[in-house]
């Protein structure tokens, strides 16, 4: 189901949380404040969210690969078996974010804030940060 902005803004203004599987790829919503949206199986493919609050979203299976990302903030979200694929999480509040199982090839994630203890990335994975908490990025799966 195809979304626009200004509709999915007047839907959550009036109540509505679940968008579950909505295309909204390329859709521009800098800024907003979208706490515990949800977003699952959704195609976010190319969205620009920069400065936004989806903080206790739910946005599982998504696809946010080439998603601008940058400032978001992504607190409490949940993340899981999503494509994140060459996303800009630079400068994103990740704390206490569950990336499980998620695409994250090619993600920049320069100095976005996350906590070792309470963000999740790939179970059993190793997370390599550089000083800043930088990720390193993981290898492409085959």
């Amino acid at each position: 189901m195809d979304i626009t902005a200004e509709e999915l803004l007047e839907l959550y203004s009036l109540g509505e949380r679940d968008f579950s599987g909505v295309n909204i790829s390329g859709i521009i919503l800098r800024g907003v404040e979208l706490p515990r949206i949800r977003l699952h199986k959704a195609n976010l493919s190319g969205a620009d969210l920069i400065g936004s609050d989806f903080s206790y979203a739910g946005l599982n299976e998504s696809d946010l690969s080439f998603a601008k990302l940058r400032r978001i903030n992504f607190s409490y979200a949940a993340i899981l078996y999503a494509n994140l694929e060459e996303a800009d999480l630079s400068y994103a509040h990740l704390l206490g974010t569950d990336l499980s199982h998620s695409n994250l090839w090619r993600a920049n994630f320069q100095t976005a804030r996350f906590s070792r203890s309470q963000t999740q990335f790939q179970r059993g994975e190793t997370l390599i940060c550089d000083r800043q908490f930088t990720l390193k990025q993981p290898k492409k799966p085959p």
